[in-house]
């Protein structure tokens, strides 16, 4: 017995010796799992003893890989099922987080307990594993060299028959891989040159030498190519040649240079590897790096340029170590970009050799990756092109020039038909507008309206003339004398509406010390307001655009001044690469600009221009998402003007008044208290309207109050109604500020509105009547003929599709003339599409050329949308007057159209007609 188990102990020893590790594992159906025997290596697999892996299986299944586990699974399950051996390789992890590559081998058989118990090997593969991937990326970055090339490389059998070559080489004989493998030189060239290259090709196999060699070829077409070539042998992994391995480049250009051939390099070794033997005889630079950009190797003409005596001075360094800042930098930024990327670069870098001098490379550079696809490194090849570099540079940036400036200005004149039209309809619907109204405030802003839209296509027509007198140097400047105030609030007018339209605030603030009136171009300097005014508007979605305007110096002796004005916006800002771009002719911060929010490209280049003729200078501050601070000076002699009559009168209303300002926007709230402390008014100030009541209660009654129309919680029209509830208050003027005051409920409380920004002038007079005469009929209020129209008014539900302001505001006030208050506006095809699938409409006015969808494209997604001709009703609003453009609207699925400029009668018959139609539906 004694001798049995010494017989049985040896051989375990014997078996716990074996490479890798003999088991036992035994599974039960309700998930039990045991090792009952295993050698003691298999600790060096799971990292726990046989004896714990005894008492439990899931020990050993938490070494295991989230990846291995699944796949494991699967194999002992169809292995149980099947009682059928297996084999795999799973992955396990150490406690130190190293991985190991485990084959294993198996035989189960089922027990009588329903239990299935394996019997196998296990062994540890993993440096066989590491291995394998190692040699799969060599051949990954040897592929990439090869396919990447731009010289054309190629080998072949012993009987000069050709087996491979890459795109370059295919390229160069403009024939396919499959048309050029198999055939020889005899085959590819004509008669003599091929039996040449054939002979020579023999030769170099034969007689085991590496040749260097330039070949005159002579094209198809009788063309001459010069090929700069290196031929090798190619080897087996015994050292018997089995055939050879070429290279060649294209140096037509080089040899045309040259008045005699460049002498062959020195032969490579003739034992070198195929690819070595390219690289070592490449002029080009040729390197290869791992994913942390570290070095990893390069060929001789990488190293020399580098400085390095060998490549052992530039393994494992990276560019920051090569270059110096911030050249370096970015250079390694790029490089872990492009390889985060998976992408191949083609790119000329312009890099600084150790001797100091500068080299333009062009350079090509492709990650490689192992066989799942991760990306392992980075391999570069680069070529010297500073000759070519030097003489492209100013031929290149000369055509760039022209080219760009040739499109600017044929895309600046082909919208000009369109642009000088638009405004046109502001001038003809306001003058309209104006035949049926008697002067009240209302009747005044038509008239404004018409002055403005007037401006806007002078402004146009302006610009053009104005750029063409820039570039001639003749243009010049008025000297009038003006009201700086009236200036600038009067720039604001043209925008009241877009600014109402996205919630905008519009403030404006004159600084106390600047003086009342100048003498200078009112025009030109309105201009330059106008511009950069609309740009803030234009790039701007919410918040507010102020103008601010200080005395930056006030020579006393001279009677001038150099006044700062700061245009500010809460918009999208601009980045410092497009800031670079500005002020220049026919260009916007983005190109892309031009079609979302339109503009010629040409203001600013104008504003700068008229600002240094007002010796002044343009800048501007901007962060990109934070908004942008546009900022100019002029330097002007101080004017002396009269005091208008009303002026006059105003100033003995106010002095002393208590006036009650409360208003949410805390500029607007300083802006207004100044102006009243500067009119030697008393101001009280507050940012919360529900707070107002209380103070009234406690504090003797206020001569007048300002209240801002939209506040949160409670707007300016609900404060009104109830201090009017006050027992003091029912006779304190109420004035109401708001962006559009015609959205200003009626009451008896209110006896004025105003629009913002407001004109401080026009304020005064208002206060100044208010306190002298007390309560009488807001201005504003319609005269009762102007609702004669609406008794005619049609129950029709109205969408209006205009991207312009001005006409957004004329067709406004169009519909509000026939009685239409409650028109829906949107501001482009792709708004409009979209309203109507939200809500129903009777009839449509759309507008052809908007941003995003134009009129036509959105008509036509209606129809598809509802499925019907006429409904809803849709008519163009068009600039276009020639027969084909009113064809294209009719084909379009519309039912109608109106030209520009409108008036009130057209509209009223058109909408007449509409309705005709669809009460017969």
């Amino acid at each position: 017995m004694n001798g049995k188990f010494l017989r049985k102990s040896q051989l375990l020893k014997l078996i716990d010796r074996l490479p890798g590790t003999i088991f036992e594992y035994r599974e039960w159906p309700d998930g039990r799992n045991v090792f009952p025997y295993s050698t003691s290596a298999i600790e060096e697999i799971f990292f726990e003893t046989p004896k714990a892996l005894a008492a439990d299986g899931n020990l050993a299944w938490k070494r295991i890989t989230p990846e291995s586990t699944d796949d494991l699974r699967k194999t002992l399950d169809r292995s149980a099922a099947q009682l059928e051996a297996f084999e795999c390789v799973i992955q396990t992890g150490s406690p130190q987080d190293r991985r190991h590559w485990i084959r294993i081998h198996a035989m189960p058989e089922r027990l009588r307990d329903g239990s299935t118990l394996w019997n196998g090997h296990m062994e540890n593969i993993t440096a066989q594993h590491e291995a394998e991937e190692s040699a799969k990326q060599k051949a990954a970055l040897l592929n990439v060299i090869f396919e990447n090339l731009p010289d054309q490389i190629y080998y072949m059998d012993r009987e000069s028959r050709l087996l491979g070559a890459n795109p370059a080489c295919c390229k160069h004989h403009k024939r396919s891989p499959q048309e050029m493998i198999g055939k020889t030189g005899i085959e590819l060239y004509p008669a003599e040159i091929g039996r040449q290259l054939y002979d020579e090709e023999q030769e170099v196999m034969k007689e085991d030498k590496l040749i260097r060699k330039r070949e005159k070829h002579v094209r198809e077409d009788g063309g001459i190519i010069h090929l700069e070539s290196v031929k090798c042998p190619l080897r087996s992994k015994s050292g018997r040649i089995i055939g050879l391995a070429g290279i060649s480049r294209d140096i037509t250009a080089q040899v045309n240079r040259e008045d005699e051939l460049i002498k062959a390099k020195q032969s490579a070794e003739q034992n070198a590897s195929f690819i070595r033997a390219i690289f070592d005889n490449l002029e080009d630079q040729f390197y290869f790096k791992d994913r942390q950009s570290r070095v990893l190797g390069g060929n001789k003409a990488w190293v020399k340029i580098r400085g390095a005596k060998s490549i052992d001075e530039l393994i494992g360094k990276t560019d920051i170590d090569l270059h110096p800042a911030p050249l370096g930098k970015q250079l390694f930024d790029n490089e872990q970009r492009q390889m985060e990327a998976n992408e191949v670069t083609r790119i000329r870098e312009r890099h600084t050799n150790a001797d100091g001098t500068i080299m333009y490379l062009e350079s090509i550079k492709c990650p490689t990756t192992n066989p799942q696809g991760e990306v392992t490194g980075l391999v570069g090849i680069s070529r010297n092109v500073s000759a070519q570099v030097d003489n492209e540079k100013e031929l290149i940036k000369a055509q760039l020039e022209a080219e760009a400036a040739n499109k600017a200005k044929s895309s600046f004149l082909a919208m000009m038909s369109h642009e000088i039209r638009t405004p046109m309809n502001g001038v003809i619907g306001a003058s309209s507008l104006l035949l049926g109204t008697e002067l009240s405030e209302q009747q005044e802003e038509f008239v404004h309206t018409i002055q403005v839209s007037g401006e806007n296509l002078l402004t146009i027509i302006n610009d053009i003339l104005d750029y063409s007198k820039i570039e001639a140097g003749k243009i010049d400047l008025e000297l009038i004398s003006f009201n700086l105030r009236d200036c600038v609030e009067n720039a604001f007018d043209l925008f009241v509406q877009a600014a109402s339209q996205k919630n905008l605030e519009l403030l404006c603030c004159v600084e106390p010390d600047v003086p009342d009136c100048f003498q200078g171009d009112p025009t030109r300097l309105r201009q330059v307001l106008v511009n950069l005014l609309g740009n803030a508007i234009k790039f701007t979605e919410e918040g507010e655009v102020s103008v601010q305007v200080s005395v930056l110096l006030h020579d006393t002796n001279n009677h001038r001044c150099q006044l700062e004005f700061a245009i500010r916006d809460t918009g999208i800002g601009i980045s410092e690469e497009a800031q670079k771009r500005l002020f220049q002719s026919f260009t916007q911060a983005d190109a892309s600009d031009t079609r979302k929010y339109g503009g010629t490209g040409l203001g600013l280049a104008i504003s700068r221009r008229l600002v240094e003729l007002m010796e002044g200078e343009v800048w501007m501050e901007s962060q990109e998402g934070e908004g942008s601070t546009f900022r100019f000076t002029v330097n002007l002699p101080i004017a002396s003007m009269p005091a208008k009559k009303a002026e006059t009168a105003c100033s003995d209303q106010l002095p002393g008044k208590r006036v009650l300002i409360v208003d949410d926007n805390e500029t607007n709230r300083n802006i207004l208290a100044a102006q009243m402390e500067q009119w030697k008014a008393i101001p009280e100030v507050f940012a919360h309207p529900e707070l107002v009541i209380d103070h009234l209660k406690n504090t003797p009654p206020y001569d007048i109050m300002l209240l801002d129309y939209q506040m949160p919680g409670m707007d300016g029209a609900e404060l009104a109604k109830a201090i009017y509830k006050l027992p003091d208050y029912p006779a304190t003027p109420i004035i109401i500020l708001s962006s559009s005051y015609e959205t200003v409920p009626s009451h008896p409380a209110i006896q004025a509105r105003m629009a913002k920004p407001v004109k401080m002038n026009k304020l005064r007079q208002q206060m100044a009547q208010l306190i002298g005469q007390g309560r009488q009929l807001e201005k504003g209020e319609s005269h009762p003929d102007e609702h004669l129209r609406q008794k005619k008014r049609l129950p029709l539900r109205l969408l209006v599709a205009e991207d312009n302001p001005i006409n957004q505001r004329v067709v406004q006030m169009m519909l509000q003339r026939l009685g239409y208050e409650n028109a829906i506006f949107v501001e482009d095809g792709q708004e409009a599409v979209a309203a109507v699938i939200d809500s129903e409409y009777d009839v449509i006015l759309m507008d052809i050329q908007m941003p995003h969808m134009n009129g036509l494209d959105a008509t036509m997604e209606i129809r598809k949308h509802i499925g019907k001709k006429d409904n809803p009703w849709i008519i163009a609003l068009t600039a276009g007057v020639m027969e084909d453009e009113r064809k294209k609207i009719m084909d379009s699925g519309m039912n109608g159209f109106l030209a520009k400029p409108l008036s009130v009668d057209q509209l009223e018959e058109k909408l007449e007609d509409a309705a005709e139609i669809i009460n017969k539906r």
